[in-house]
């Protein structure tokens, strides 16, 4: 199996870039420690990396050590970027992970501008790393939601559950504190 050649500091951007240019097929997953969809491809990143063909290099690099020009074309974490034998690039921003309609999940949907939002990007970030292992959590901002689901979004930050029972509940504005969101899964009538 190769192992992914791993960059997560900035004073590896130089050897990074090195890396970017070459030209051979390679897939680069660019990720943020701090990033709750990353944390949640991690594992399926990991069984790529296993079956992954001999013949493409493989990289992860964290947002720290992306070089600054790359940096630049990153809409969002974590990004796969795949440069084919024929030359060509695709990219792909979000988590590349099986979410199943049948597991609880819960969704932080966000706008980039948004006060509330950026206040309270920190809780989410901490409920994230402490979120139960039976729940799938997933953070999408407001260009990337699907129009259909929209429609039900009022406000941001938006915390939309889907529970084990197959319901669907939401809660708009910010929860300031990582216990508020672990309430709203718990019992999201009472915390509306």
């Amino acid at each position: 199996m190769p192992k992914p050649k791993s960059y997560t500091k900035p004073s590896e951007k130089p050897e990074v870039l090195k890396e970017l240019s070459k030209d051979e097929p390679m897939i680069v997953r660019i990720y943020s420690k701090t990033c709750g969809a990353c944390i949640m491809s991690e594992k399926p990143w990991k069984e790529f990396c296993k079956m992954s063909p001999p013949d493409i290099q493989i990289m992860e690099v964290e947002q720290d050590a992306v070089p600054d020009d790359v940096m630049t074309g990153v809409e969002g974490f974590p990004t796969y970027a795949l440069h084919t034998k024929e030359g060509d690039n695709k990219h792909h921003t979000g988590a590349l992970k099986e979410l199943s309609k049948d597991e609880p999940m819960i969704v932080r949907i966000y706008s980039k501008t948004c006060g509330a939002c950026i206040m309270s990007e920190k809780p989410w970030k901490e409920f994230c790393k402490m979120s139960p292992p039976d729940i799938q959590v997933m953070e999408v901002e407001q260009d990337a939601v699907p129009d259909d689901v929209m429609t039900g979004v009022e406000g941001f930050p938006t915390y939309a559950l889907h529970t084990k029972e197959g319901d669907n509940k939401h809660h708009t504005g910010a929860l300031m504190d990582p216990k508020e969101i672990q309430k709203f899964i718990e019992d999201p009538e009472g915390s509306e």
